[in-house]
């Protein structure tokens, strides 16, 4: 998909100049809204991008640098209520679909690839946690290693 130019770059929106309030942080109105309009969760990842839930089943891309959206892929079958930026530039997302996934993106622009879909939920998963020390409570010994939490 790549960055396009943004609806301020291209001049009016619904009526609506491509100036900025005073109020408002410049840059901020000129982002693509997702064509859901329904934005459930947001995360940073990376040095300048970030990752907008949508309520159709689409994981957004945006690049903050160039303000554009730069990519999406349908993620899941229903909404996608959480979205989490994991270990080693992963993003982990849950759905109203029962299940959580594990993305990869090499190239924001090029979107995202499925890594693995986690299933077994008997409900809507509603948040995931990445916890990168995982030890068990009460023991002397300490077991470290990343464990994934749904919810």
């Amino acid at each position: 998909m790549g960055c396009k130019p943004s609806r301020g770059e291209q001049g009016k929106y619904k009526g609506e100049s491509s100036t900025t309030a005073k109020d408002e942080p410049a840059g901020l109105s000129l982002l693509e809204v997702p064509a859901d309009d329904y934005v459930s969760s947001i995360c940073g990842f990376g040095n300048s991008h970030f990752a907008v839930a949508g309520a159709e089943g689409w994981l957004y891309l945006y690049d903050s640098q160039a303000l554009c959206l730069a990519s999406k892929t349908h993620a899941h079958k229903k909404a996608v209520n959480k979205v989490l930026a994991g270990p080693g530039g992963s993003i982990f997302t849950g759905s109203t679909d029962a299940t959580a996934r594990l993305w990869r993106h090499e190239n924001v622009n090029e979107g995202a690839s499925l890594v693995q879909t986690f299933e077994g939920h008997q409900m809507s998963v509603s948040t995931v946690d990445v916890v990168d020390d995982w030890s068990v409570a009460g023991q002397t010994t300490t077991s470290t290693g990343g464990a994934l939490l749904t919810g």
